[in-house]
Formats: structure tokens, sequence, C-alpha cells
């Protein structure tokens, strides 16, 4: 599959409570992380980036393009499924793509990463998942005959991972060369790990 026939979905609308600081505006390889995380799109075929706590303050740093759109979540307290419902909601407005690609904006993307994803996807494929040695990690690729099920997502009682568990039976897991997709930067201690081991 072409990355140009993926959209991405950008979720940045949490409160960044345990990091203490918005994490969508962390020094990433030079330059905020959103923006860090928009360049790894951009040959999707739409990237759409969902705010919310703090809005204001990261809107300006996210990259323009034909391609970016920005969403704001008003219902940001409800949880990344909220964010994600939204962004799939603006994209049944327009012909759809053939999957979505789901990026948090903690979880750094190495930029080869998201063509090396989708070069290799299936054609029977409903989901698809990079692993690193043996560890299933992010993001995740969701066939466009999901998004109905992605828009009731807060239904599920694990969310994504209950998607996923649900549909085993077409969710490929691609071997994947990048230790990146493990990476969560939930607290102050993971961010500086993750530039030592990965910047």
């Amino acid at each position: 599959m072409n990355l140009s026939e993926t959209a991405a979905i950008l979720t940045a609308a949490g409160r960044s409570v345990r990091m203490g600081t918005p994490k969508a505006l962390l020094d990433w390889a030079g330059k905020p992380l959103i923006a860090h995380q928009v360049a790894a799109l951009a040959g999707c075929a739409q990237v759409l980036v969902v705010l919310g706590h703090e809005a204001l303050a990261v809107r300006p740093f996210v990259p323009t393009g034909p391609r970016v759109t920005v969403l704001d979540n008003p219902d940001f307290e409800a949880g990344r499924a909220s964010s994600i419902a939204l962004a799939c909601r603006f994209l049944a407005s327009s012909p759809a793509p053939r999957g979505v690609l789901l990026v948090a904006v903690d979880q750094p993307l190495p930029p080869a990463l998201p063509r090396f994803l989708m070069d290799r996807v299936a054609g029977d494929s409903l989901a698809v998942q990079p692993v690193f040695e043996g560890r299933c990690g992010h993001p995740v690729w969701i066939h466009r005959s999901l998004l109905p099920e992605l828009l009731r997502l807060e239904a599920h009682p694990e969310g994504l991972r209950s998607l996923l568990q649900q549909h085993r039976d077409h969710l490929q897991e691609v071997p994947v060369p990048f230790p990146e997709v493990l990476l969560n930067l939930n607290h102050p201690e993971d961010y500086e790990a993750a530039r030592a081991a990965c910047l």
C-alpha cells in the first residue's frame, strides 16, 4: 500500500499532566515534537492534527501545508478516543482514504517508519502494528472499513487495544528495525532517556 493512500490522525490534545509541560512543544532534534511528527507524516494523503489543552500555544508550531488540517477537540478531557472520533468524523465528509495511521504526539516517529510500514501492508489486513524485537509498538494503521468502529472507540473497554483484539485474525504485525516504535514520553525521565537513546 502506498503511503499517499493513507490519512494520519495525530492526537495532541491531552493535558500532559505527568510531563508537567505540553508534550507537543518538547524539543526533538531541534524542533518542537509536534513539528517533527507532522514532518514525518509528510507523505500521507492528509495529516489531521487534533489539539485540545493549550491549543493556542501549540497551534503556531504545527507546520502548515495543503495536506495538514488542524482540528480543535472541545471534549479533549474525555480522552484520546474523543480526538480520534473527531478526526474520523472529519474524514467522513471527504473521499475515504484506504486507511488511517493513528499517531500520538508523545510517540516520536522515525521519519522512515510510515513509508516502511505502509509498504508492507498485506491486502487482507484490517489493522497493522509495528513490532520491534517481539514487542508491539506504534503507530497503528486501521483499514477504512473499521472507521465506524473508531467512531465508537470510547465504547471499547480498553480502547484501541480492544478493537485490535476483536480483529486479531486480520491484524498484521510488521517487524521493523526502529526501536522508537516502543517509545512513550509520559514522564520527564522518559523524555530524557529517549533523547539520550535516539538523538
